[in-house]
């Protein structure tokens, strides 16, 4: 009987090396896909609010859109069309809304 399990175990000496390999191959298709990005979006996201003034015409992640009236270190104070004031956390402005700042003039012929 003894004889039976010692011929069905495998031999362990080469196994190692390809699921290491296979596992750090996993890792660095997981890291260039998934985790690379998701820092870039971040650092793109902080700059943009790091850069936010008085003024500027933001979205938030709902959707809403509204002008910057006071900024705070974790707070902004929104202004909306009628007035009306809205104090939101500063990392659910999704982005600033550029506004071109001169419309071209048709030219008359």
């Amino acid at each position: 009987m003894n004889a039976l399990l010692f011929a069905q175990a495998p031999a362990s000496g080469s196994s190692l090396v390809p699921t290491i390999l296979m596992f750090g191959g996993v890792f660095a298709i997981m890291y260039f896909l998934l985790i690379r990005p998701q820092q870039k979006q971040m650092k793109q996201q902080q700059a943009m609010l790091s850069t936010l003034r008085k003024g500027d015409e933001v979205v938030l992640q709902s959707g809403i859109w509204g002008k910057i009236h006071t900024i705070e270190e974790k707070v902004v104070w929104l202004e909306f069309s009628n007035g009306t004031k809205v104090k939101v956390e500063k990392v659910a402005i999704v982005r600033r809304i550029e506004i071109p700042s001169s419309v071209p003039v048709e030219e008359e012929k």
